[in-house]
């Protein structure tokens, strides 16, 4: 009896409940619209209502089939909002508790991750919790035919996640490559000139190219911030990865070459409207597994950046947009 009791509630069970508890608690407050109405709601309300077992449109098949899954269990759209988020959260904050400073990372992934996939972008939240599993079967060991097999759940849930293929295939090769103090810099060097000179030269074409054309003329309206506060974070964030990149475990690193491949696609993408900004908030989640591997000094910085970033969006978020739009 003691030591079955020791078993549930020490120290490992205990952590366990509380995940439990705040998945739960997550999940009922996203499927009540708790924290506010989100932009993308009314469309996947109107799909859940409207669906039809003729269904064909642009929401993947996967999605459709949960979606008549649910709609047999329970035909409220509450229920199949909580349902995404409860399945969502349990694979993320299970990936998340096979690493140290699972707490701290939790609150991270609430300020900067919660409200964009959870409360926003349904099925891009189910489709990374799934592909983030299929790196985490490979980060344990397991079988290749199971990650590409969750892989393919994740494309079939939203297609975006076929861009991540090249770090499925690659996975092995990323996590031996081995940098030199001298190449890690010339590394960081050649990333800092192609983004500058990308940057410059979409600059070039809509400043001289406008007067030719009223779309280039406008591209600046349909296009976010590029010296946003997230996406100068996040670049010292993989500058400094890169830098300690022999110093990472192997196993951590192709979680660091997400990060890194997510800052590249979003600058090779640029300007393709909210394209290149959705692929690289799908490597976010990346940030909280390898800088956990990080060392002293170095992981308090990295973990201080994110600190202030997710200070910085709740602030934005719960006091500027509320308050003054």
């Amino acid at each position: 009896m003691k030591i079955s009791r020791l078993m549930v509630f020490g120290r490992g069970g205990l952590k366990n409940l509380t995940l439990i508890a705040i998945i739960l608690g997550l999940s009922l407050a996203a499927s009540t619209q708790f924290f506010g109405r989100s932009k993308d709601v009314e469309q996947y309300s109107y799909f859940f209502y409207n669906l039809e077992s003729d269904y064909f449109g642009r929401f993947e098949p996967l999605f459709v089939m949960l979606t008549y899954f649910v709609k047999w269990v329970n035909d409220e759209f509450s229920f199949f909002i909580l349902t995404i988020t409860f399945v969502s959260l349990s694979i993320k904050f299970f990936i998340l508790s096979r690493f140290k400073f699972v707490f701290i990372n939790l609150a991270i992934y609430l300020a900067i991750i919660f409200p964009i996939h959870e409360l926003t972008q349904y099925r891009a939240s189910i489709s990374l919790a799934a592909l983030y599993l299929a790196y985490y079967v490979l980060y344990s060991g397991r079988s290749k035919y199971i990650s590409f097999l969750l892989f393919g759940v994740a494309v079939l849930f939203h297609y975006s996640a076929i861009a991540f293929l090249p770090i499925v295939l690659f996975w092995g090769q990323i996590s031996r490559l081995h940098l030199s103090k001298r190449s890690s810099y010339f590394w960081i060097i050649v990333f800092c000139i192609f983004g500058v000179s990308l940057f410059l030269f979409r600059y070039a074409v809509v400043e001289f190219a406008g007067e030719m054309n009223n779309t280039l003329r406008n591209l600046d309206s349909m296009q976010e911030n590029i010296f946003s506060s997230r996406n100068i974070v996040l670049t010292l964030l993989v500058l400094i990865g890169v830098r300690n990149w022999n110093r990472i475990a192997e196993e951590l690193r192709p979680f660091l070459g997400i990060s890194l491949y997510g800052l590249i696609l979003w600058i090779l993408f640029f300007g393709v409207s909210i394209f290149p900004g959705r692929l690289l908030e799908a490597t976010f989640f990346s940030y909280l597994v390898w800088i956990a591997g990080l060392r002293g000094l170095t992981r308090a910085t990295a973990f201080t950046l994110l600190g202030i970033l997710a200070s910085y969006l709740v602030y934005k978020v719960f006091y500027v947009d509320y308050f003054f739009v």
